[in-house]
């Protein structure tokens, strides 16, 4: 799952083809970690062989591969994202 750690203006401006926006300044700040879950479920359905893994129980939520990214190497909030993700529980996070 590729993950556009920058806020949803700049995700619309320019984004990675097949990527998925979630700002990093909402996760723990704004949505709670019950809402980021649920949110990251849902957003499994733009990766069919991973929802299917998940949905089948062949893969937990939380092992998912997950790549963070920002618009350069001197952003941090893809780093922030990555953290973040980590405290929930998510043990398959990498940043681009």
């Amino acid at each position: 799952m590729l993950l556009n750690a920058l806020p949803f203006e700049y995700y619309v401006k320019d984004r990675i083809p097949m990527s998925v926006p979630l700002d990093h300044n909402l996760v723990l700040d704004k949505l709670n970690q019950k809402e980021v879950v649920e949110y990251l479920r849902v957003m499994l359905a733009h990766y069919p062989s991973i929802h299917k893994a998940v949905s089948t129980g062949k893969m937990e939520l939380f092992d998912v591969p997950i790549v963070s990214y920002c618009y350069n190497p001197g952003c941090e909030a893809d780093t922030d994202l990555q953290e973040k993700l980590n405290k929930i529980g998510f043990t398959n996070v990498k940043l681009y």
